[in-house]
């Protein structure tokens, strides 16, 4: 008797583990490029937010909103906007997760009717992956994004 060879279809173990590996590699390189496109959209929103708040305050302070000279601070995660002496209903907005700032809880008042502030104040936007983003407030209140 002779046994008649018959012809196998699939692949072999070799070249599935392979074609895993290759699309193991591939997921892997994906996975950090998302993470530093969402790093980087972070950091972005980041200083859009905070640009956002001060633009806001600085240009109630110009028109004479209120009474008072008009704050941005920013605590932890946290941007509040308000007139100075009216503490009921500040604009507040949250910062996303991974994002430090530089100084640790800066405030910026800006001058009834001036717009003016005190001094010159540059704040450093940092995220998780090191990148970092800077506004800058001048004395004449004057903010310009970096």
């Amino acid at each position: 008797m002779q046994k008649e060879k018959t012809e196998q279809n699939g692949f072999t173990l070799i070249e599935s583990v392979i074609v895993l590996s290759i699309i193991g590699v591939l997921a892997g390189a994906s996975m950090i490029s998302f993470r530093g496109s969402h790093n980087s959209a972070n950091l972005k929103e980041a200083q859009a937010s905070i640009l956002n708040a001060l633009e806001i305050a600085r240009s109630a302070a110009v028109t004479g909103v209120g009474n008072g000279n008009h704050v941005v601070n920013i605590v932890g995660n946290k941007i509040s906007s308000f007139e100075e002496g009216v503490s009921e209903n500040p604009l507040e907005t949250m910062l996303p997760s991974g994002i430090t700032i530089n100084p640790a809880d800066p405030s910026v008042i800006f001058y009834r009717l001036t717009g003016e502030t005190d001094s010159t104040t540059t704040i450093t936007i940092l995220n998780t992956a090191g990148a970092s983003s800077t506004i800058v407030i001048t004395k004449d209140g004057i903010i310009i994004p970096q």
